[in-house]
């Protein structure tokens, strides 16, 4: 087993590595394989369903928050119940 490294012998591997040359017109390829993905877009169909879904969406959850806020729970029945398990009626953690 080696424990000991010497550098010298390790670099040069190092002088093995030769350079590489490119295919012929790779450049000019992803070029254009660039350029056909920028030149597709979303039809105006598919936006318009989004952007109408997601205007739903938002009209639905205000109309449901908005019948939430005027429920008001019986706070008297939720203590009297914590009471009787033994529970805090409280949101103190450190009390």
């Amino acid at each position: 087993m080696k424990t000991t490294m010497n550098i010298d012998t390790e670099l040069n591997k190092l002088e093995k590595i030769r350079p590489v040359d490119a295919p012929p017109f790779l450049f000019t390829r992803i070029e254009q394989r660039i350029a056909s993905v920028s030149q597709s877009s979303v039809s105006t169909k598919f936006r318009f369903a989004v952007i109408s879904s997601l205007l739903a969406l938002a009209v639905i959850n205000i109309i449901v928050v908005s019948s939430f806020a005027g429920i008001k729970t019986h706070s008297s029945s939720i203590q009297h119940l914590a009471i009787s398990m033994n529970l805090s009626s409280s949101n103190d953690l450190y009390e």
